[in-house]
């Protein structure tokens, strides 16, 4: 008798005894078999001792990916998952972003009953892996879930809404923030929200969708005790971040003058860090404080004066001097005024711009009962020089 004029009974008895390969083989051979062997290929998946796992995977796989319920439910609830480790699949698939796995896995995967708030090694749950992925479909299915947790956090204490601002990927963003429950406020283990995520990352599309919600807080600080807008001014190549830095100032939520840890604001920052452009935007607002001092007492003058950092400070300390509400006397906790900071840190150019001022005091004394002359002589001929001429006029 050939094998395919035998009965069904005959030819299922058999196929218990074949590989997963074997039975691959015979499901191709022709309508028949491929409907009568469906079922039993599945069972030889979970069952073969060759290959275990490598087979019950793929035939997962195939299952959901083809939206096949029926097949998937018959695996699951077979005990694929003593076989395979439930956890790691469900986060691999979201995680597999180049082939998209996840989008069309997960509906039948969940419909089978498969836990939709599993978390990785990292904390991550399905929907934060979705988010971070930019599976938009996938987030927009655990969106409309009750049972999951859209404020979910990971190690980091990161919310799916940080790990979407983190990518800079605006329509999951958005779709995070149609929905009422989700916080777009809440710090991650540095404190940053993902305002501040957003700001660092340059994603000034991002930083526009955030600043329209009514409920951000725009003066939200860090560990640090930084604000959004005080990265901008402390970036290496602030150019990507003026965007961003527009987009802030034109809030009228926001304020200008909040200081970090040392008391220190975005303008000091940006002094600090000969930021011109980050300067002229700062100093056009009419409520800043171009005089505040930080825990030293030095105000943005000063840091333009006595900063180590050479690079854009002439630009920025005559952008300072421009404006007609800068002290350029005031002194900091040890009496020193920019002159004693500009003498005393050598730089030439810093001096001659304090120099050109008309109000500039040039004997004022600081604690030490030290002028800047004082400080110049032995170390500085050519200021000492400049600051004599002065005198002598």
């Amino acid at each position: 008798m050939l094998f395919l004029e035998a009965p069904n009974e005959i030819i299922l008895q058999v196929s218990k005894y074949q590989s997963p390969p074997d039975l691959c083989s015979l499901l191709r051979a022709n309508r028949r078999l491929a409907n009568l062997l469906g079922d039993a290929l599945l069972d030889c998946a979970l069952h073969s001792i060759s290959e275990t796992e490598r087979y019950a995977e793929g035939a997962l796989y195939s299952a959901v990916i083809r939206g096949d319920e029926r097949a998937a439910k018959r695996l699951i609830d077979g005990g694929i998952f003593k076989r395979l480790d439930e956890k790691k699949l469900l986060t691999r698939i979201l995680s597999d972003h180049e082939r998209r796995w996840g989008e069309k896995a997960l509906p039948t995967l969940l419909a089978c009953g498969c836990d939709p708030e599993t978390r990785d090694s990292e904390g991550r749950t399905l929907l934060a892996l979705a988010a971070t992925n930019g599976l938009f479909e996938a987030v927009e299915l655990l969106m409309d879930r009750d049972d999951v947790d859209v404020n979910s956090t990971d190690t980091g204490n990161n919310t799916p809404l940080h790990m979407a601002v983190e990518v800079g990927d605006y329509e999951v963003v958005q779709l995070l923030m149609d929905d009422e429950r989700v916080d777009v406020n809440r710090p991650n283990n540095n404190n940053r929200t993902p305002l501040h995520i957003a700001v660092m990352m340059g994603h000034d599309e991002v930083v526009r969708l955030l600043l329209e919600h009514s409920e951000i807080n725009i003066n939200s600080k860090d560990k640090l005790g930084w604000t959004p807008l005080s990265y901008p001014a402390d970036a290496m190549n602030p150019t990507g971040y003026l965007a961003s830095v527009q987009l802030l100032l034109n809030d009228k939520r926001i304020d200008v003058n909040l200081g970090n840890k040392h008391r220190r604001t975005p303008l000091h920052t940006a002094v600090t860090m000969g930021h011109e452009a980050v300067v002229r935007l700062l100093l056009g607002r009419d409520d800043l404080d171009v005089n505040v001092r930080d825990s030293i007492g030095w105000t943005p003058l000063s840091c333009a004066a006595g900063s180590a950092n050479t690079t854009g400070r002439p630009t920025v300390l005559q952008l300072l001097l421009n404006d007609h509400r800068v002290d350029i006397n005031t002194k900091d906790k040890r009496g020193g005024t920019p002159l004693h900071l500009a003498v005393r840190m050598g730089h030439e150019a810093a001096v001659r711009l304090l120099l050109d001022c008309s109000d500039i005091n040039i004997n004022v004394k600081d604690i030490s009962d030290k002028t800047p002359l004082a400080y110049a002589s032995g170390e500085y001929e050519t200021i000492v020089q400049l600051l004599m001429n002065y005198l002598r006029v």
